[in-house]
């Protein structure tokens, strides 16, 4: 039986040991995204290091829109920054898919703003 508790205590150990190491810092991103569309509406997909955050629909030519929220950055405890690359991807427009996308360097607790045109 003890041996059992042990096994169980150095699980969850292991187990919040790799989630502080690997999420132990935190960045915030907000995105503003402008369409240089013309006559169609666009629909924008939102992706930081090629995993999908969130869809924005129908932003209207010549307009700009503003995330209304940070979009959270995780990295290790161990490190001290983290290079980002955030994408956005609009699908529509009649001018086909079209992308913009810029690479920042985060620091833990700081809070950035990208500024993209699709």
């Amino acid at each position: 039986m003890k041996i059992a508790a042990v096994v169980a205590v150095l699980f969850f150990a292991a187990i919040g040991g790799y989630i502080v190491a690997n999420y132990g810092h935190n960045a915030y991103v907000s995105v503003e995204i402008t369409s240089s569309h013309i006559t169609r509406t666009v629909d924008v997909d939102i992706y930081i290091d090629g995993k999908y955050q969130t869809t924005w629909y129908n932003i209207t030519p010549g307009s700009t829109w503003y995330s209304k929220y940070y979009f959270n950055v995780h990295f290790s405890l161990f490190r001290d920054a983290k290079l980002v690359t955030i994408t956005a991807v609009s699908t529509g427009g009649g001018l086909g898919q079209q992308s913009d996308s810029k690479t920042l360097t985060v620091h833990n607790g700081g809070k950035y703003s990208v500024f993209l045109v699709i």
